[in-house]
């Protein structure tokens, strides 16, 4: 990652790569998320996308209250910033 020039948001998916990442070693996926805030605004820890995860969202309904809408704000943010580098 430190080798790109201009990351404006990293999304890490999974404790593997909030490990490898963001050093967070064995702490619980759901605390590095609910401290989102500490990596704000270059990265956004966020559980696998796996439906093996629907569980965890079903037990975690302040992760689609509160951190999805900050995710697609800061998703805008970053799009916005630099429209003519975007795809």
């Amino acid at each position: 990652m430190q080798r790109f020039e201009r990351l404006s948001l990293v999304i890490v998916l999974g404790s593997y790569a909030m490990d490898y990442h963001l050093g967070t070693g064995k702490t619980p996926l759901t605390r590095v998320v609910e401290a989102w805030r500490e990596h704000w605004p270059q990265a956004f820890p966020l559980p696998h996308p796996s439906p093996r995860n629907n569980r965890w969202l079903v037990r975690n309904p302040w992760f689609q209250q509160d951190v999805l809408p900050a995710l697609q704000a800061r998703v805008q943010a970053v799009l916005t910033a630099n429209p003519k580098e975007t795809p």
